[in-house]
Formats: structure tokens, C-alpha cells, sequence
């Protein structure tokens, strides 16, 4: 599997390079300033990219879900500081801080996040019957 990095002149798209990855992504997303990108594979990782000019490095893939976990679109909100993650085999979204120093630990925040929405959802179960 991998990402191609598809370069658009003169409205002609051309093939600048395949980046290997573990497994196919399924969803790309890129930060406002163009210098950062994000994939998500269906076997619970994330793949980060460093994007400078024209040139595209992958920069580490994490493990952020297990297999069972099914992570299948991941968007950047507005701001560039949060990375929104859809995990379909769980019911959950992980909202994943994007920075530097934090970025290793998504897997950590996305776990607490969605402990946190269990607790809210048992805390409101009995409204909805």
C-alpha cells in the first residue's frame, strides 16, 4: 500500500511519488498551511507527513486504534490543533491534539476521550428509554 503525492500543473495532474505505507489509507487529510499532512489506515493507525514544497516525507505512522477499531476518515479542524478520527468498529471519534510534543501520545487521548464519552453516554442512557 501507499500514498501518491499528485502534483496539478497547468491542470494536468502528474505523478510526483508513491510513499509506502503499512496499510492503505483511507482518508488524507492536510493542515491550513499545506506543511503537514494526516492519513488514517482501516487497521488503527495514523500516518503523519511532513510537506515542504513539493516534497513529501513520511514522518512516523502511530498506532492509535486496533484492527477491531476500523479508523476510516480523519479532517484537521479550522484552527490546525485538533485532528478529528472516525473509529466505525468502536462508535467513537477521537479528537487528537496536533502538535510536536503531543503527537506520539494520540493513542493515550483518543482511549481518554472515548472513556469520557462512555461515561457521559451510561450518565444520559436512562433519558433516552
Amino acid at each position: 500500500s501507499y500514498l501518491q503525492v499528485i502534483a496539478l500543473q497547468h491542470g494536468r495532474p502528474r505523478l510526483m511519488k508513491r510513499i509506502p505505507l503499512p496499510h492503505q489509507p483511507l482518508s488524507v487529510a492536510i493542515d491550513s498551511a499545506g506543511t503537514l499532512a494526516l492519513t488514517v489506515e482501516r487497521e488503527g493507525e495514523l500516518s503523519v507527513f511532513g510537506i515542504r514544497g513539493r516534497e513529501v516525507t513520511l514522518t512516523r505512522t502511530l498506532a492509535i486504534g486496533t484492527p477491531k477499531s476500523i479508523t476510516s476518515a480523519v479532517v484537521i479542524t479550522p484552527d490546525d490543533r485538533w485532528a478529528l478520527v472516525t473509529f466505525r468498529g468502536e462508535d467513537a471519534l477521537g479528537v487528537l491534539p496536533i502538535d510536536d510534543v503531543t503527537l506520539a501520545g494520540m493513542k493515550k487521548e483518543k482511549l481518554l476521550a472515548k472513556a469520557r464519552l462512555e461515561r457521559m453516554w451510561a450518565d444520559r442512557a436512562h433519558l433516552i428509554h
